[in-house]
């Protein structure tokens, strides 16, 4: 019975401890869905500035057709690509509405439709000093641990049951005692009676052996399993680690990238007016400021990403 309650108590610890880990779990999943939500925000933001560049180089380059400074495939040119430009943003906004739908699933749908989501608005990231000592502290390994304590117990309660049992009784009788009876007890000696009563358990038919077999199996294979588990969270921590510099890297690299290109589209949308460059030039130029406003804000959100990830490794 002792060890009935102390199985039971590791099994309540146990659970305690996987609901905490599956609640770290749902703060990450929130946080992954949150920061998606944002991304797809500022995709339709590039996506609709993209859209209004080439609507108006359409109607420059319909004037320029007018006045005859425009041939007509050059103008169906920036038509299709103001076309196609007007479907991603489309499509954008779509993906932003998946995007929040998603966030409200995870929140259990408490996502007001006219609720605001604000932005993360952090130029620099600063991590924190991570002790690895304390991976071995995740609410995972600790469940994994209880279990192995738990099969040591009932293995050693089945093996209990290999032990002999022993009861011991004992009786006494006074002779002459009778008040009812005339007679003469002095030739009569009292009576004091033992009885033991010895039970052996010759392996319950081979089946107690056998169980034990099992929890010596099951007890082998948590134990492996519990190693696998601390070095998958380990290759996790070193992925997050390697994930967050790259992010960090990125987001410099795109910075640069994005003032570049802004200048870039500037240049060639002066020689456009100015009868320089073509309208495949400014179509090539608003393409690759798209694309690195796209770099950017993907670079910017990935760092928050990474550093959830390292939060969720570490149980914060």
């Amino acid at each position: 019975e002792i060890l009935s309650g102390l199985v039971g108590s590791e099994m309540c610890i146990r659970d305690r401890y996987n609901y905490q880990a599956a609640k770290f779990d749902l703060v990450y999943s929130v946080k992954q869905y949150y920061i998606t939500y944002l991304k797809s925000l500022k995709n339709i933001e590039t996506q609709n500035n993209a859209f209004k560049l080439l609507e108006q180089q359409y109607k420059d380059s319909e004037n320029r057709f007018a006045q005859g400074l425009l041939a007509r495939n050059d103008l169906l040119q920036v038509n299709a690509q103001m076309l196609q430009s007007k479907q991603d943003l489309a499509r954008a906004k779509a993906d932003s509405k998946i995007a929040r739908y998603q966030l409200k699933n995870v929140l259990g749908g408490s996502l007001d439709a006219n609720e605001k989501i604000n932005d993360l608005e952090k130029l620099e990231i600063l991590l924190e000093d991570y002790n690895l000592e304390e991976l071995n502290s995740r609410s995972e390994i600790k469940a994994v641990k209880m279990t192995i304590e738990s099969l040591i117990s009932q293995k050693f309660a089945n093996r209990g049951t290999y032990m002999p049992t022993a009861d011991l009784s004992l009786s006494y009788t006074k002779f002459g005692d009778d008040a009812f009876l005339d007679a003469d007890d002095s030739s009569a000696d009292d009576q004091q009676t033992a009885t033991i009563n010895l039970k052996w358990n010759l392996f319950n038919g081979g089946k107690d052996a056998s169980q034990d077999i099992i929890y010596k199996k099951r007890l082998l294979q948590t134990k492996e399993a519990l190693e696998d588990l601390k070095l998958s969270i380990k290759l996790q921590y070193e992925k997050a680690i390697e994930e967050f510099d790259v992010s960090q890297l990125n987001f410099e690299t795109a910075k640069v990238s994005l003032e570049q290109s802004n200048e870039n589209y500037k240049i060639v949308n002066n020689r456009f007016n100015e009868g320089l460059s073509s309208s495949t030039d400014l179509i090539n130029a608003n393409f690759l400021l798209s694309s690195a406003k796209q770099s950017f804000d993907n670079a910017y959100y990935d760092r928050f990403l990474a550093k959830a990830s390292l939060d969720r490794i570490f149980e914060k």
